[in-house]
Formats: structure tokens, C-alpha cells, sequence
């Protein structure tokens, strides 16, 4: 997934979200609520980046989760 499609599945959640928003406001919403506060959560814990074998055993993991795939299949149609 390339940036432009991150920001377009953001305004599609937002969306959906926050139906009585603007899509401006609910999309600026959703960053500040909830993007930001996982930056800001994420500088006060000091998280050391995942190496790469860490990536794939989590990548690992989530594809052995039924229900994760399933959403990852929702979301990729969404883009499509």
C-alpha cells in the first residue's frame, strides 16, 4: 500500500465512522484522536523498532488469525 492509498483508506473509514462530519473533520478527527495518540503513546513507552524477523513472525501470526485476514480482504476491496 503506497501513502495514497493509506490516506484514501483513511477518508473511507472516516467516512464511514463519522458519517455527520465533514469528510475534513472526521478524517482531522481521526488523526489527532487516534494517530497521533499512538505517536505519543509509542515516544513515552521508548519502543525500539521490530526487526525483521519480529515483522515476520508478527506477519506470521496475523495470517494465521481468520478473522484479520478477512478484514485485510475487506479493506484491500474497499481500495480496489
Amino acid at each position: 500500500m503506497n501513502f495514497e492509498h493509506y490516506l484514501k483508506s483513511i477518508e473511507l473509514i472516516a467516512g464511514k465512522l463519522y458519517p455527520d462530519y465533514t469528510l475534513e473533520e472526521a478524517v482531522s478527527y481521526i488523526i489527532e484522536k487516534h494517530l497521533l495518540y499512538l505517536i505519543e503513546q509509542n515516544k513515552k513507552q521508548k519502543v525500539e523498532a521490530p526487526t525483521e524477523k519480529q515483522h515476520i513472525k508478527l506477519l506470521m501470526e496475523i495470517l494465521k488469525d481468520q478473522e484479520m485476514v478477512l478484514h485485510t480482504k475487506f479493506y484491500i476491496n474497499i481500495l480496489n
